[in-house]
Protein backbone atom coordinates (compact mmCIF):
# COMPACT_ATOMS: atom_id res chain seq x y z
CA UNK A 1 0.00 0.00 0.00
CA UNK A 2 2.91 2.69 1.29
CA UNK A 3 5.15 2.30 -1.67
CA UNK A 4 1.95 3.17 -3.94
CA UNK A 5 1.36 6.65 -2.27
CA UNK A 6 3.44 9.11 -3.87
CA UNK A 7 3.55 7.91 -7.53
CA UNK A 8 2.33 10.15 -10.11
CA UNK A 9 0.33 7.57 -11.75
CA UNK A 10 -2.13 7.22 -9.15
CA UNK A 11 -5.15 9.02 -8.37
CA UNK A 12 -8.10 9.49 -6.64
CA UNK A 13 -9.43 6.19 -7.36
CA UNK A 14 -6.79 5.03 -5.24
CA UNK A 15 -8.34 6.72 -2.14
CA UNK A 16 -11.28 5.57 -2.58
CA UNK A 17 -9.87 2.25 -2.75
CA UNK A 18 -7.89 2.51 0.32
CA UNK A 19 -11.43 4.30 2.02
CA UNK A 20 -12.90 1.14 1.02
CA UNK A 21 -10.83 -1.66 2.54
CA UNK A 22 -10.64 0.89 5.66
CA UNK A 23 -14.14 0.13 6.40
CA UNK A 24 -14.06 -2.86 8.29
CA UNK A 25 -11.52 -1.64 10.86
CA UNK A 26 -13.78 -2.32 13.76
CA UNK A 27 -14.25 -5.75 12.71
CA UNK A 28 -11.70 -8.27 15.25
CA UNK A 29 -12.91 -10.97 14.10
CA UNK A 30 -11.46 -11.41 10.99
CA UNK A 31 -7.54 -10.51 11.83
CA UNK A 32 -6.46 -10.47 7.94
CA UNK A 33 -9.28 -8.21 7.05
CA UNK A 34 -8.67 -5.58 10.32
CA UNK A 35 -4.85 -5.32 9.40
CA UNK A 36 -5.41 -4.66 6.07
CA UNK A 37 -8.09 -1.83 7.09
CA UNK A 38 -5.65 -0.40 9.20
CA UNK A 39 -2.77 0.15 6.51
CA UNK A 40 -5.07 1.47 4.42
CA UNK A 41 -6.74 4.14 6.50
CA UNK A 42 -2.93 5.08 7.64
CA UNK A 43 -2.21 4.84 3.46
CA UNK A 44 -5.16 7.63 2.85
CA UNK A 45 -4.20 9.89 5.74
CA UNK A 46 -0.53 9.55 4.55
CA UNK A 47 -1.99 10.23 0.60
CA UNK A 48 -4.02 13.22 1.84
CA UNK A 49 -0.88 14.39 3.79
CA UNK A 50 1.65 14.11 1.02
CA UNK A 51 -0.87 16.26 -1.27
CA UNK A 52 -2.21 18.94 1.07
CA UNK A 53 -3.53 20.92 -2.17
CA UNK A 54 -5.99 18.33 -2.82
CA UNK A 55 -8.97 19.08 -1.35
CA UNK A 56 -11.00 15.49 -2.38
CA UNK A 57 -8.41 13.85 -1.39
CA UNK A 58 -8.58 15.25 2.78
CA UNK A 59 -12.32 14.61 2.32
CA UNK A 60 -12.09 11.28 1.62
CA UNK A 61 -9.42 11.18 4.27
CA UNK A 62 -11.83 13.03 6.43
CA UNK A 63 -14.75 10.73 6.03
CA UNK A 64 -12.67 7.53 6.44
CA UNK A 65 -11.59 8.76 9.92
CA UNK A 66 -14.82 10.10 11.02
CA UNK A 67 -16.39 6.41 10.53
CA UNK A 68 -13.22 5.03 12.19
CA UNK A 69 -13.69 7.34 15.28
CA UNK A 70 -17.19 6.89 15.15
CA UNK A 71 -17.47 2.61 15.56
CA UNK A 72 -13.85 2.15 17.20
CA UNK A 73 -14.75 1.52 21.03
CA UNK A 74 -11.19 0.95 22.30
CA UNK A 75 -7.55 2.31 22.43
CA UNK A 76 -6.50 -0.15 19.44
CA UNK A 77 -9.15 0.47 17.30
CA UNK A 78 -8.60 4.21 18.19
CA UNK A 79 -4.93 3.92 17.33
CA UNK A 80 -4.94 3.64 13.60
CA UNK A 81 -7.82 6.80 13.25
CA UNK A 82 -5.59 8.85 15.16
CA UNK A 83 -2.69 8.11 13.07
CA UNK A 84 -4.35 8.58 9.86
CA UNK A 85 -5.32 12.29 11.10
CA UNK A 86 -1.68 12.81 12.20
CA UNK A 87 -0.61 11.72 8.19
CA UNK A 88 -3.01 14.12 6.89
CA UNK A 89 -1.38 16.96 9.11
CA UNK A 90 -4.29 19.27 8.59
CA UNK A 91 -4.85 21.14 12.21
CA UNK A 92 -8.13 22.30 10.89
CA UNK A 93 -8.80 18.20 11.57
CA UNK A 94 -8.55 18.85 15.18
CA UNK A 95 -11.89 19.83 15.49
CA UNK A 96 -12.50 15.86 15.51
CA UNK A 97 -10.97 14.91 18.62
CA UNK A 98 -12.12 18.39 20.31
CA UNK A 99 -12.24 17.26 23.97
CA UNK A 100 -9.83 14.48 24.23
CA UNK A 101 -7.67 16.06 26.82
CA UNK A 102 -10.68 14.86 29.02
CA UNK A 103 -11.05 11.59 28.09
CA UNK A 104 -11.44 9.26 30.97
CA UNK A 105 -9.60 6.52 29.57
CA UNK A 106 -5.36 6.91 29.67
CA UNK A 107 -4.98 4.90 26.58
CA UNK A 108 -7.67 6.52 24.51
CA UNK A 109 -5.89 9.80 25.47
CA UNK A 110 -2.68 8.19 24.85
CA UNK A 111 -3.01 7.17 21.40
CA UNK A 112 -4.63 10.51 20.66
CA UNK A 113 -1.47 12.11 21.44
CA UNK A 114 0.23 11.61 17.94
CA UNK A 115 -2.65 13.88 16.37
CA UNK A 116 0.12 16.53 16.16
CA UNK A 117 2.90 14.73 14.84
CA UNK A 118 3.03 16.38 11.23
CA UNK A 119 0.59 19.36 11.76
CA UNK A 120 2.33 23.21 11.47
CA UNK A 121 3.28 23.61 15.27
CA UNK A 122 1.86 26.84 15.26
CA UNK A 123 -1.17 26.26 14.35
CA UNK A 124 -1.75 23.31 16.29
CA UNK A 125 0.13 25.12 19.58
CA UNK A 126 -3.33 26.06 21.59
CA UNK A 127 -4.69 22.58 21.30
CA UNK A 128 -1.61 21.31 22.44
CA UNK A 129 -0.95 23.66 25.50
CA UNK A 130 -4.75 23.23 26.47
CA UNK A 131 -4.12 19.54 26.80
CA UNK A 132 -0.47 19.49 28.12
CA UNK A 133 -2.37 22.05 30.95
CA UNK A 134 -4.80 19.62 31.85
CA UNK A 135 -2.80 16.43 31.51
CA UNK A 136 -1.66 14.42 34.31
CA UNK A 137 -0.53 11.21 33.29
CA UNK A 138 2.93 10.91 32.48
CA UNK A 139 2.47 8.10 29.89
CA UNK A 140 0.21 10.37 27.78
CA UNK A 141 2.38 13.44 28.58
CA UNK A 142 5.64 11.12 27.17
CA UNK A 143 3.86 10.85 23.89
CA UNK A 144 2.58 14.19 23.72
CA UNK A 145 6.28 15.22 24.34
CA UNK A 146 7.86 13.34 22.19
CA UNK A 147 5.44 14.13 19.33
CA UNK A 148 5.83 17.95 20.01
CA UNK A 149 9.57 17.28 19.71
CA UNK A 150 9.48 15.37 16.57
CA UNK A 151 6.81 18.21 14.80
CA UNK A 152 9.02 20.85 15.33
CA UNK A 153 12.36 19.63 14.50
CA UNK A 154 10.41 17.90 11.23
CA UNK A 155 8.73 21.70 10.59
CA UNK A 156 12.29 23.41 11.39
CA UNK A 157 9.31 25.82 13.08
CA UNK A 158 9.25 26.00 16.74
CA UNK A 159 6.08 26.15 18.79
CA UNK A 160 4.66 28.53 20.92
CA UNK A 161 6.04 30.17 23.97
CA UNK A 162 3.60 29.19 26.14
CA UNK A 163 4.00 25.50 25.45
CA UNK A 164 7.42 25.70 26.07
CA UNK A 165 7.05 27.38 29.34
CA UNK A 166 4.74 24.16 30.47
CA UNK A 167 7.84 21.55 29.04
CA UNK A 168 9.93 24.08 30.97
CA UNK A 169 7.95 22.76 34.16
CA UNK A 170 7.68 19.63 33.53
CA UNK A 171 11.06 18.74 33.03
CA UNK A 172 11.76 20.44 36.47
CA UNK A 173 9.90 18.00 37.96
CA UNK A 174 12.67 15.43 36.22
CA UNK A 175 10.45 13.13 34.71
CA UNK A 176 11.57 9.21 33.41
CA UNK A 177 14.83 9.12 30.76
CA UNK A 178 12.87 9.25 27.69
CA UNK A 179 10.60 11.86 28.67
CA UNK A 180 13.47 14.21 29.78
CA UNK A 181 14.70 13.33 26.66
CA UNK A 182 12.48 14.70 24.21
CA UNK A 183 11.88 17.83 26.22
CA UNK A 184 15.71 18.49 26.13
CA UNK A 185 15.55 18.13 22.81
CA UNK A 186 12.53 20.28 22.28
CA UNK A 187 13.87 22.84 24.47
CA UNK A 188 17.41 23.10 23.89
CA UNK A 189 16.58 23.68 20.10
CA UNK A 190 14.23 27.04 21.24
CA UNK A 191 16.42 28.50 23.16
CA UNK A 192 19.39 27.97 20.30
CA UNK A 193 18.36 31.27 18.89
CA UNK A 194 17.34 33.26 21.79
CA UNK A 195 19.68 36.08 23.09
CA UNK A 196 21.90 35.08 26.05
CA UNK A 197 19.84 37.64 28.27
CA UNK A 198 16.21 36.28 27.64
CA UNK A 199 14.88 35.59 30.91
CA UNK A 200 13.28 32.46 29.66
CA UNK A 201 16.37 31.12 28.29
CA UNK A 202 18.39 31.71 31.23
CA UNK A 203 15.88 29.37 32.87
CA UNK A 204 16.34 26.28 30.44
CA UNK A 205 19.84 26.66 30.92
CA UNK A 206 19.72 26.81 34.81
CA UNK A 207 17.02 23.91 34.88
CA UNK A 208 20.02 22.22 32.13
CA UNK A 209 22.68 22.83 35.17
CA UNK A 210 20.80 21.45 38.01
CA UNK A 211 19.38 18.74 35.60
CA UNK A 212 23.40 17.78 34.67
CA UNK A 213 24.34 15.82 38.21
CA UNK A 214 21.34 13.19 37.33
CA UNK A 215 22.15 12.36 33.81
CA UNK A 216 26.01 12.00 34.57
CA UNK A 217 25.27 10.09 37.24
CA UNK A 218 22.91 7.77 35.58
CA UNK A 219 24.83 7.95 31.96
CA UNK A 220 21.57 8.93 30.11
CA UNK A 221 23.47 10.30 27.50
CA UNK A 222 21.77 13.48 27.71
CA UNK A 223 25.09 15.12 29.16
CA UNK A 224 26.46 15.78 25.89
CA UNK A 225 23.14 17.51 24.05
CA UNK A 226 22.83 19.44 27.61
CA UNK A 227 26.45 20.30 27.80
CA UNK A 228 25.93 22.33 24.22
CA UNK A 229 23.82 24.97 26.22
CA UNK A 230 26.22 25.50 29.40
CA UNK A 231 28.96 27.83 29.17
CA UNK A 232 32.40 26.37 30.01
CA UNK A 233 32.67 27.85 33.64
CA UNK A 234 29.27 26.28 34.18
CA UNK A 235 29.49 23.10 32.87
CA UNK A 236 33.05 23.02 34.82
CA UNK A 237 31.30 23.97 38.11
CA UNK A 238 28.34 21.43 37.67
CA UNK A 239 30.81 18.37 36.39
CA UNK A 240 33.86 19.17 39.10
CA UNK A 241 30.30 19.67 42.27
CA UNK A 242 29.03 16.15 40.66
CA UNK A 243 31.87 14.15 39.91
CA UNK A 244 33.37 15.24 43.97
CA UNK A 245 30.17 14.42 45.63
CA UNK A 246 29.49 10.58 44.19
CA UNK A 247 30.13 8.74 47.31
CA UNK A 248 33.34 7.15 47.77
CA UNK A 249 33.68 3.16 49.05
CA UNK A 250 33.15 2.58 52.14
CA UNK A 251 36.44 1.56 53.32
CA UNK A 252 36.81 -2.05 54.93
CA UNK A 253 37.76 -1.66 58.21
CA UNK A 254 41.27 -4.43 58.89
CA UNK A 255 39.72 -6.95 61.26
CA UNK A 256 41.75 -7.19 64.44
CA UNK A 257 43.72 -10.80 64.17
CA UNK A 258 43.04 -12.58 67.27
CA UNK A 259 46.10 -15.07 68.13
CA UNK A 260 45.08 -18.31 68.63
CA UNK A 261 45.53 -19.50 72.51
CA UNK A 262 48.80 -21.66 72.62
CA UNK A 263 48.54 -25.48 73.23
CA UNK A 264 49.20 -26.38 76.65
CA UNK A 265 50.30 -29.77 75.84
Amino acid sequence: IFSLLDRSDVDDALAHELSALAAPLADTEDQARHLLARHALLGLGMMAGLRPEREDLREIARAAIVKALSESTSSIMLSPAYGALANVGDPSLLSLVEGIENHPDYSTREVAAQVIRRMPPAASAEFTRRWLSVEEDWRVKLTLYQKLELQTFDAREMTTRSVLELALADLAKRPGPITRTALVRLLGRAISDLDTNDPFRQRVVQTFADLLPLEVQNKTGLYLVISEHLDPATLRRVLTQTLGERAAPTPIAPTPRTLAPRSTR
